[in-house]
């Protein structure tokens, strides 16, 4: 006789059911939203709190006439997803992650310099005399898939530096973008990043630039709001 199946097919949802069901992802949605907004709101007061002194680029930044103004208030997704990764990284602590948004546009404009620093920053705007070279020469950027956990992975090779063409500035404006673009992903901002790096090809005509490593290391640890879980140094003979 044939054997009796030990599970039966789950039954198909009902109309009914599916319906309640995406009526409350639906209300989730809300609450996570009304929630990101008070949040936000939080965040504003806090940078208002904060004196004047202490925040003279943040000031220039959110001036209307400038390019990035709907950015640096918060008014566009870029800017609002900044802010709110701010928050995730400070545990919604809304006076720390006031204090380092204003750190950020402080370091933004000794960086960039006080034209560039206050342009979008995409490809149109602050970045857009550095994308050719970046596409050949960065030494940093985000891999297109990601590790097993589903984290951001970071991938650096040093070799692709000729320190003849290209400056140790140009990489760190470089270095810069790849942090904007990293904290743009909720997923990246959550799940973290891993940092990979190779000296596999590296030769010392590649120049291993420490003030571009340590730079690295700042905006990864002081500046952006991104979660370093791991670090992976590959074929290290070659540079120690």
């Amino acid at each position: 006789p044939a054997a009796f199946p030990t599970s039966l097919p789950a039954a198909a949802a009902s109309p009914a059911a599916a319906a309640a069901g995406n009526i409350a992802t639906l209300l989730r949605r809300h609450e996570r939203h009304v929630r990101a907004e008070a949040d936000l709101a939080n965040l504003r007061a806090e940078l208002d709190a904060i004196p004047t002194g202490e925040k003279v680029a943040y000031l220039l930044a959110v001036s209307p006439e400038r390019p990035c103004h709907a950015e640096a208030t918060g008014r566009n997704a870029q800017g609002r997803n900044r802010h709110l990764a701010y928050l995730e990284a400070c545990n919604y602590d809304a006076a720390k992650a006031a204090r380092k948004i204003a750190q950020y546009w402080a370091e933004r404009v000794e960086l960039f310099g006080p034209t560039r620093a206050f342009l979008r920053m995409n490809l149109h705007g602050a970045m857009k005399d550095e994308i050719d070279w970046m596409i050949q020469c960065a030494v940093a950027q985000t891999l297109p898939n990601w590790d097993r956990s589903g984290r951001t992975i970071l991938f650096g090779d040093p070799s692709r530096k000729d320190m003849t063409v290209y400056s140790t500035h140009r990489q760190m404006m470089a270095m810069w973008y790849t942090m904007e673009t990293i904290i743009e992903d909720e997923e990246s901002r959550n799940r973290g990043l891993v940092c990979l790096t190779t000296a596999k090809t590296y030769s010392s005509g590649s120049a291993m630039d420490l003030k571009f490593t340590r730079y690295t290391i700042k905006l990864v640890g002081e500046i952006f709001p991104v979660h370093l879980r791991s670090i992976h140094f590959c074929h290290p003979s070659k540079v120690a």
